[in-house]
């Protein structure tokens, strides 16, 4: 057998293992959609039902247009060839195993770490980043700027731009920001193709739906002014206050992160490539909490190559005074002098098993409590809900699952957090009771009146605290106390 054949055949049984991890790891884990992933799920089962965003999400400045319309064909097909109901750990099992794969190549092509540690840390490193498990359209951009950062050939780079380009709604930020990366590290014709796909990308979402994607274009580019002081959870900066996003605007804040990154790039030159692209990347990662789930994986890719060159160094008494007077001391004052260089690896492995564990472990927790949350909700499955408009007095995953459940109703709050259709004295209402601001009796029924809501559920764990409802104000506001199911607290509009 050729040596070019059995490298070929190693490595497709390299792949074939990473699979079969993935999709084992991934359907014992169970659901690991906390979010968002629910309505997608949602949409792409039930797109008859659900119609569009601006029934679902009444009053929001949601419209007939979906955004992610791509993805939803992408799920709704999973569910025509493998079933409804299987789509979540066949999509999440595609998506492990890429990020799994991602690490392989990355950690062969870029590091000089051992190949067995590299499949053991490329089938667990994905636990780290669950957040690609959440059915959410967005870990197509992770994966688009994982693979662009990878391949060599600016041809694939190009296909994986147009591939890319139709999936996401923003796709024009992801792109134009790999653009300016591949333009620092002077890949001129990688950057002039992916400008070249993003002119196609845009021109095929204009000639789907020119308005609708005007529209939540606009969205996008005044979300600042749209959120107001307010933070919307994943919009969070990352290590920074919220106050200097408000005060000096998104725009302004990333350019300057931009150019604290350049400065540093420049300074210190950096020779690996995985921390080559951490500084390049870190204005994202630091400007949205969003932008760094996705981008995760480079700076664990970096940190994985650091702590293995860090690890060896130690071993070796490369590097200084202080490191090889703790090496002197373990290997002449400790027991583990004694057992060799064997152990000191062997406690290296132990040491990362128990991060991987741990971090299954909490997985496996999150999704346990989801599981129980998604059965308790099963009321909400029944005829007198269907159809109807019910309101939530805070934004958390209830409502995700009970559009899974319940396709045919329609929800408040919009998951567009406050882009709500009316002045704004009302959205500023709506924030300070989403956000777990006082309120009063009358605003907090004002809201619900301008929605027109059927019924009123305070779920387990809502948020707000601060409201206080008793029979004269809801017989005042036409409604009453309806009853008390697996702890949600349910009200019912008179004669609805």
């Amino acid at each position: 057998m050729s040596q070019n054949r059995y490298n070929f055949l190693q490595e497709f049984m390299i792949g074939v293992v990473l699979l079969f991890c993935s999709i084992f790891i991934v359907k014992s884990l169970g659901f690991t959609m906390i979010d968002d992933g629910w309505r997608h799920w949602a949409m792409a089962s039930n797109p008859d039902e659900i119609v569009s965003w601006g029934r679902v999400f009444h009053n929001s400045l949601f419209t007939d247009y979906d955004p992610w319309f791509m993805w939803h064909q992408l799920l709704g097909m999973c569910g025509e060839l493998f079933g409804d109901n299987n789509i979540y750990w066949i999509v999440n099992s595609l998506s492990y195993f890429l990020l799994s794969l991602w690490y392989y190549i990355a950690l062969t092509k870029l590091s000089n770490i051992n190949k067995a540690l590299i499949i053991f840390m490329a089938i667990f490193l994905p636990l780290l980043s669950t957040r690609y498990l959440n059915l959410r359209p967005e870990a197509l951009s992770g994966f688009f700027v994982l693979y662009t950062l990878l391949f060599s050939s600016s041809i694939a780079i190009f296909v994986l731009s147009v591939i890319y380009a139709p999936f996401y709604y923003v796709y024009w930020f992801f792109m134009g920001y790999v653009g300016y990366v591949k333009l620092i590290t002077k890949e001129y014709k990688a950057m002039l193709l992916i400008g070249v796909a993003l002119i196609l990308g845009t021109a095929f979402h204009l000639y789907y739906d020119a308005d609708g994607f005007i529209h939540i274009l606009k969205l996008v580019l005044s979300n600042d002014e749209l959120r107001g002081t307010f933070s919307v959870g994943e919009s969070y900066p990352t290590l920074f206050p919220l106050a200097i996003v408000n005060k000096f605007g998104s725009s302004t804040v990333l350019i300057v992160l931009i150019l604290v990154s350049l400065l540093i790039y420049a300074l210190f030159k950096p020779q690996n490539q995985f921390l080559k692209y951490t500084i390049l990347f870190l204005p994202l990662m630091l400007i949205q909490k969003r932008f760094y789930y996705i981008l995760e994986p480079i700076l664990l890719a970096w940190i994985v190559t650091f702590a293995y060159k860090l690890y060896f160094d130690v071993l070796d008494g490369n590097i200084n005074q202080v490191i090889l007077k703790i090496k002197t001391f373990l290997d002449e004052r400790t027991l583990f002098g004694n057992i060799g260089v064997k152990a000191y690896h062997g406690i290296f492995i132990f040491f990362i098993a128990i991060i991987f564990l741990s971090s299954y472990i909490a997985n496996k927790q999150t999704s346990e409590y989801v599981a129980k949350e998604f059965k308790y909700l099963d009321f909400i499955e029944s005829e007198e809900f269907q159809g109807k408009k019910i309101f939530l007095p805070n934004m958390s995953y209830d409502m995700q699952l009970m559009l899974y459940k319940n396709p045919s109703g329609s929800y408040f709050p919009s998951c567009a957090l406050g882009w709500v259709d009316f002045d704004e004295e009302f959205r500023k209402k709506n924030l300070n009771l989403l956000m777990a601001k006082d309120i009063s009796t009358e605003d907090f029924f004002h809201i619900i009146k301008m929605t027109d809501s059927d019924f009123i559920i305070i779920t387990p764990n809502a948020q707000n605290k601060n409201i206080n409802l008793d029979n004269a104000n809801l017989e005042e506001n036409d409604y009453i106390f309806y009853k008390i199911i697996n702890g949600y607290v349910i009200f019912k509009k008179i004669n609805s």
